[in-house]
């Protein structure tokens, strides 16, 4: 039987971002809090959770909500860079090279 998780295939700034597996999404939204919203993006509003495992992995999910079909969606999830942010819940002033600030996980992709 194959382990269940989001896998990156590839490094970020020189971190290998690992694996973050389905239960580890599912404690972090269950447990976590909403850090910021995006009320304005489509096709549905979205906001940023940020939460901790079991073992104390902080970790950020982008998700959105389909009001009509009571359907959350899982956009990005990602072990968030401690030099980015503070306590992992508010952005830190730095000179961005992109807007991304965590480590990407790529879903099924090889980018």
């Amino acid at each position: 039987m194959q382990d269940s998780g989001i896998k990156s295939p590839h490094e970020m700034e020189g971190e290998e971002s690992g694996v973050i597996k389905d239960e580890e999404v599912f404690e972090t939204v269950s447990t976590g809090k909403i850090i910021e919203t995006y009320p304005e993006d489509e096709p549905y509003p979205s906001c940023l959770i940020y939460g901790t495992t079991s073992k104390k992995r902080p970790l950020h999910v982008v998700c959105g909500y389909a009001d009509e079909e009571n359907l959350s969606i899982i956009i990005i999830v990602y072990q968030p860079l401690p030099e980015r942010w503070i306590d992992f819940t508010r952005r830190k002033k730095w000179k961005r090279k992109g807007i991304f600030t965590g480590r990407m996980i790529i879903c099924g992709s090889d980018i």
